[in-house]
């Protein structure tokens, strides 16, 4: 919002707020306005409890300067607005130790298996071992829906490697190769946005608020974030959590096929 003003619409609401769609130049951006009752993204704006019911689909959207105008009759000020830490600290070994030891679903999530694709698997196993990151360049897209499976799984394993005290290399070739990735043109704008934010080292708030608990070893706050995952979406956070698995073990996560248990 800082490079000039932005025009679109609202393209859709959700519980807990809106999206918007900005477009300036030939470019074209999503912005999500959201309450404390949704998990924040890294383009999120928070936004007072009862604004998202007063949106409708297709209302006019545009934001110039430090201000985001709605339909002729919303304005949502930015001005002082509190840009949230949405990144991971990379852990220490020692720190990697503990929480393997302490949080044991880092490796197997609990409770209900975690199904992915073959297609997925095939992909996550072969990274798993020869660490190539060309094996993952077809997780952008994959799936279906607003925000398909394998885009998910993508920025789970950008997360796990950010924590990993071990993936900083991983992290820095995957994000190469990405890099050369026309996203937009892959995947829908919601899961591009994702992609890149991940690649700038923001992630959803539930994989920071994972990473967080797991570097405490603290099994509570690592489990409300586990639950988080699953109200995320029908299946982006558990596809996040078995990317996360991946990329923190470094070893990928062996699957086998649609409807196995994921298990290290």
């Amino acid at each position: 919002m800082d490079r000039g003003p932005s025009a679109g619409r609202a393209v859709s609401r959700f519980r807990g707020g809106a999206n918007l769609l900005l477009e300036r130049a030939a470019t074209r951006a999503l912005v999500v306005l959201q309450t404390g009752t949704v998990a924040f993204h890294p383009w999120g704006v928070a936004v007072e409890p009862n604004l998202g019911e007063r949106i409708t689909v297709g209302d006019s959207a545009s934001a110039i300067s430090d201000r985001i105008h709605l339909g002729g009759r919303l304005a949502i000020d930015l001005a002082e607005a509190v840009i949230a830490d949405l990144r991971i600290e990379r852990f220490s070994q020692l720190e990697a130790r503990r929480a393997r030891a302490r949080l044991p679903f880092l490796s197997s999530p609990p409770g209900e298996t975690e199904p992915v694709s073959s297609e997925i698997a095939t992909r996550l196993d072969g990274w798993g071992a020869d660490a190539r990151p060309e094996r993952l360049l077809g997780l952008v897209g994959l799936g279906p829906g607003s925000t398909p499976a394998g885009d998910d799984v993508l920025v789970g394993i950008l997360a796990g490697l950010a924590a990993s005290p071990v993936g900083r290399a991983r992290a820095q070739d995957l994000h190469r190769h990405l890099a050369a990735v026309d996203l937009p043109q892959r995947t829908p704008i919601g899961s591009a946005q994702a992609i890149r934010a991940a690649i700038d080292g923001a992630f959803p708030e539930p994989l920071v608020d994972l990473a967080s608990a797991a570097r405490r070893a603290d099994a509570v706050a690592a489990m409300r974030a586990v639950d988080c995952f699953a109200r995320l979406g029908t299946s982006s956070g558990r596809a996040m959590l078995v990317g996360f698995q991946a990329g923190f073990g470094l070893t990928g996560v062996r699957t086998y096929g649609q409807g196995r248990t994921i298990s290290a």
